[in-house]
Parts: structure tokens; sequence; C-alpha cells
């Protein structure tokens, strides 16, 4: 069976890829707790067996991916590089892809988008807790301080390495990443399927 439709949507933003016409019966999943928030996956296929495989491919996916780009989890590759410092580190291809996506919003926007603007909400959320704004000179060194250079990437080595001790994040971004990317492997691992949503909100 051919694919030739695919449609993911995640928190407000629509993907299309490349997917099949509806033929065959639709089987909804829906969990919680997924990425911090919920997640619906329908799945168009012939057999339930099939349609309850690629769920649980897609749960898998979204759980390696996570265990990738984790800041709450320890030992995550993303909390396993924020510890080092001028130290090159092989990545895996997931992680540099999306630093490299981060690149690209920073200079897109004059560096308005950045992985490091908890520099400026911990602030904020101090001041919520102490009843007392931050001073203007306490803004001014945190907003210093997110707009500096926190990485560099080495393609040739593979290698990221970390240049500040910022607070980063990469959740703006990853989120969508892990969504994309498991729409993208469950079409590859069920090309009988002939159609997989996958909403996050």
């Amino acid at each position: 069976m051919k694919l030739n439709l695919f449609n993911m949507l995640i928190m407000g933003g629509l993907s299309v890829l490349p997917i099949c016409s509806p033929s065959a019966d639709q089987f909804n999943f829906h969990h919680e707790g997924v990425l911090g928030t919920s997640l619906d996956l329908s799945i168009e296929s012939d057999s339930i067996i099939t349609a309850g495989n690629a769920e649980a491919y897609a749960l898998k996916e979204i759980e390696r991916l996570s265990e990738i780009f984790s800041s709450y989890s320890r030992s995550s590759e993303l909390s396993q590089w924020l510890q080092t410092q001028n130290q090159p580190i092989v990545v895996s291809k997931e992680l540099s892809t999306v630093f490299e996506m981060m690149g690209r919003w920073q200079v897109a926007s004059h560096g308005a988008f950045s992985p490091a603007t908890d520099e400026l909400a911990v602030l904020w959320k101090t001041g919520a807790k102490t009843g007392k704004a931050p001073d203007d000179n306490t803004i001014r060194n945190a907003t210093k301080k997110a707009s500096e250079r926190h990485w560099k990437w080495d393609p040739e080595q593979a290698s990221l390495t970390r240049l500040s001790d910022a607070r980063l994040t990469l959740n703006s971004i990853a989120k969508g990443f892990i969504i994309d990317l498991t729409g993208e492997r469950l079409l590859q691992e069920f090309p009988a399927s002939q159609s997989c949503i996958c909403l996050l909100y």
C-alpha cells in the first residue's frame, strides 16, 4: 500500500509530509504525560495489530529522543553535555541538529530567540517569590549573559563545545523536532499504514 499523505500537528504548528488517501480503519490512542503534556495519536491501518505496533513504536521513539533532550533528567545527553566546559564532546546527530536549528533561529531573529532566556526568566521567578522586581543592573547582566556565544560546533569531529555557563534549554525547538522525527520514522517502519497524526496540546 503506497503512502501519499501524512499530517502532523504540534502545539499549533503544522508539518505536512508525503502519505495516502484514507481507505482503512482509523485507530485513536491517547496518552498523558508525554513530553510533559498530552499526546493524541491516530493511525489509519488495515490491522489493529499494526496500529498497536505503530503506537508502541511511536511512544518508544519519543521516550528515546526525550532522553537526549531532557533538561530534567541528569542522565540525558543534554544534561551531561551541560556539565562540561570548553571541552569538545562528540554528540548524537539529533542533538547537533537541534543546536544547529537553534543557531539559525538566533541569527534570523537577530538574537531575540535564545536558548539562554532562562537567565532572564529566573530573575522574574525569584521576584515573584520575594515580591521584589530585579533592578536594571541585574537585568542588564542577565541579558548580556544570555547574549553570549554558548557553544561551538565542529562538523569534522562531530563535536560540540560548551563555551558559557548560562542556563540553556532546547525545549522551544526540541519538542517539535521529537514529534517530526518520530513521524518520519513511523513512515519508514510502517509503510503499510495509511496515515498517522500526532497532536500535542
